[in-house]
């Protein structure tokens, strides 16, 4: 439950602070906000993440992990699938842009279920919960939040 509710709080201020529309804009910079050894506040730049392969034909990704979160946003060609998979750890998706279909699967990766998903939908996944996916009629883009591994 308390990682559900960082997810939630962190998915919550990202979203308030305009990421909604991180889809369509190029990528910026990302600011490390820290206290210096005097108190004061300083910001330090770096590059944005780039998109990288995700393993999956069709599927890129951009991935920063920092703050305990891993933040990553997926990007699905139309119509491409992903596999029936699932994760150790809970994971909170909001859908950024486009649509497409999540596919819900038992123990055995026997697909049992389809959720139809579009922009401004959010799930929420449990873990060792099995699922897959499959692109929509355009591009989508699904950001993902969830705690680093330790």
């Amino acid at each position: 439950m308390k990682r559900t509710v960082i997810l939630l709080l962190s998915l919550s201020l990202l979203l308030a602070l305009g990421l909604q529309n991180l889809g369509a804009q190029k990528a910026g910079l990302v600011y490390l906000i820290e206290q210096d050894s005097a108190g004061a506040s300083s910001a330090g730049a770096k590059e944005a993440p780039t998109w990288g392969d995700a393993g999956t034909k069709g599927w890129t990704v951009s991935a920063l992990v920092d703050a305990g979160v891993d933040f990553y946003i997926f990007k699905a060609a139309p119509g491409a699938p992903m596999a029936i998979h699932k994760s150790d750890v809970e994971w909170i998706a909001y859908v950024l842009e486009g649509n497409g279909q999540l596919l819900l699967a038992d123990a055995a990766g026997k697909q049992t279920g389809v959720v139809n998903f579009k922009k401004g939908d959010y799930m929420v996944f449990r873990a060792d919960t099995m699922h897959g996916w499959k692109g929509g009629t355009a591009e989508a883009q699904i950001l993902f939040v969830t705690p680093t591994k330790k």
